[in-house]
C-alpha cells in the first residue's frame, strides 16, 4: 500500500515547527477515505536507537502514532523566568487536527489564559509538539513519566541544544515521546523555561 509523509502543525515556545505524519491513501475498494483523507496511517512498529544517537525524520515518523482529522491534544503549559516556580504562567493549550489535505495537515491552537483564550493557525508535519526536521535530538534511553493525563513506562527520552536555524533562534529542551500517545511532556532549555504536559487526547 502506497503512503504519503503529511506536514503537522506544531506550536513550541511560541513559534511554528514543522514535523511530519504519515498519511495511507484508500484502495480502490474505498475512493472516498482517499478523495478526503481523514486519518493518518499508524507507523510500522521500528526498532530503538543505541542510547546516545542522534535520531532524524524517519524516527518521529516511525514512533509518533497515527492522528485522525478532529483529533485534540489538551497541554498544561507553564512558562517561567529561570525556572523560578514563583514565576511561573499556567495556562491550557488545546491544539485540534482540522484539517489532512494533501500533503499538508493544518492544526488549531488555542491558548487559554488570563480568562480568555487566544487561536491562531498552524502547519507541520508528524504530530503536536514534535520538532523540525531541522534540528538535532539525541536519543537518551527509555523514563517513566508522570503528567497530568497519566503515568507512562518506557517513555522514548530526546535531548536537544539551542541552535541557530535560517538566522532563527530555536530552543532545544526534552521531549518525552510515548509511541502509542504521541509527545506527552516537552520542557524546553534557557532562561525562559517553559514546560508542557499532556493532559487529554480526544479523538472523534
Amino acid at each position: 500500500m502506497r503512503r504519503l509523509f503529511l506536514p503537522l502543525i506544531v506550536l513550541v515556545s511560541g513559534c511554528t515547527t514543522t514535523v511530519n505524519a504519515v498519511v495511507t491513501p484508500g484502495s480502490a475498494a474505498a475512493p472516498a477515505a482517499a478523495a478526503s483523507p481523514k486519518a493518518s496511517a499508524k507507523p510500522a512498529a521500528a526498532s530503538l536507537p543505541e542510547a546516545g544517537s542522534e535520531v532524524d525524520l524517519a524516527f518521529w515518523q516511525a514512533h509518533h502514532p497515527a492522528v485522525v482529522k478532529g483529533q485534540t491534544w489538551t497541554y498544561q503549559t507553564a512558562m517561567a523566568y529561570q525556572s523560578r516556580p514563583g514565576d511561573e504562567t499556567p495556562y491550557e493549550q488545546v491544539l485540534e487536527l482540522t484539517e489532512i489535505a494533501g500533503a499538508k495537515l493544518k492544526f488549531l491552537a488555542t491558548d487559554k489564559a488570563d480568562g480568555g483564550a487566544r487561536t491562531s493557525t498552524l502547519n507541520g508535519e508528524v504530530g503536536p509538539l514534535v520538532p523540525p526536521p531541522t534540528k538535532a535530538w539525541t536519543y537518551y534511553g527509555t523514563e517513566d513519566v508522570t503528567v497530568p493525563a497519566g503515568s507512562f513506562k518506557g517513555a522514548l527520552k530526546l535531548v536537544a541544544a539551542d541552535m541557530l536555524v535560517g538566522g532563527v533562534a530555536q530552543l532545544g529542551g526534552t521531549i518525552w515521546l510515548v509511541p502509542d500517545t504521541g509527545i506527552v511532556k516537552f520542557v524546553t532549555n534557557g532562561d525562559y523555561h517553559q514546560r508542557q504536559e499532556l493532559k487529554a487526547v480526544t479523538k472523534p
